[in-house]
């Protein structure tokens, strides 16, 4: 099974669990969002409106507006891109629910939707593990076709940093699904999150703390499949840290 998968199943929980704290924080301080706009109208208004503040909806919704995105960035929609997605949402939903999703999408596909709205209501209602893992799957979308266009790479930096995510985390996020050779050491260097400028002690520093983030240990909890796939992008990580060595004639 897709990592795709679980990372789907693991989202909708931690969205659902943001969900229920902003409602007790609510009703605990008043309106959450009143507080951050000054106006009793949420920013992401819109899907509660339309789902009358289903968690999962508002989730999927979301979700569904930034596929879409995705795959409207070098063009038209392509086949395997939507065949991707269909994979993705069986997986994760019952039969009814990925029905009703992809007729939504195909609605979603013909309209212009506000991203930057969606983007706003994703960074104040999810952590920033939850955010990456979403860019993630965004960036799956854009390699389903073998061939990530410049538009496509531009579009993923661009709703990373609408969401909040830091420059190191996207371009980490490049650097890993990339082949290090001495053409491209630069991005090993991405992948650690540092520079060239970095001292031996640091380019150590930074790997440990790397390790240590995307060990897969850290989706154990996820099963099997989960952390096999972690083992490959471990591995990645990895193989980054040890061309960076190479490079510097590193013990």
């Amino acid at each position: 099974m897709n990592i795709l998968f679980f990372l789907l199943i693991y989202l909708l929980f931690r969205f659902m669990v943001n969900h229920e704290d902003r409602e007790e924080r609510t009703n605990d301080t008043g309106d959450w969002r009143r507080q951050q706009t000054g106006s009793s109208r949420s920013r992401d208004g819109y899907y509660q409106n339309r789902y009358g503040g289903n968690a999962q909806r508002d989730f999927i919704e979301a979700l569904l507006v930034l596929i879409a995105a995705m795959m409207k960035a070098d063009g038209q929609p392509k086949k395997v891109e939507l065949e991707y997605v269909k994979t993705v949402l069986k997986r994760s939903f019952d039969e009814d629910t990925v029905r009703k999703a992809l007729l939504r999408l195909r609605d979603i596909l013909k309209m212009n939707m506000d991203v930057n709205r969606v983007c706003m209501s994703i960074r104040y209602s999810v952590s920033y593990s939850t955010r990456l893992e979403i860019i993630h799957i965004l960036f799956g979308i854009a390699m389903a076709d073998g061939v990530v266009t410049d538009s496509e790479k531009n579009l993923v930096s661009q709703i990373g940093y609408a969401i909040g995510l830091s420059v190191a985390d996207i371009e980490s996020l490049f650097g890993t699904y990339k082949t290090y050779s001495s053409d491209n050491i630069d991005d090993a260097y991405k992948v650690l999150e540092i520079t060239k400028s970095a001292t031996d002690d640091e380019v150590k520093k930074a790997y440990r703390m790397m390790a240590k983030k995307y060990h897969p240990d850290t989706v154990a909890e996820l099963g099997e499949e989960a952390q096999k796939e972690a083992e490959v992008k471990f591995k990645k990580l990895k193989e980054a840290y040890e061309k960076i060595k190479e490079s510097r004639g590193m013990k």
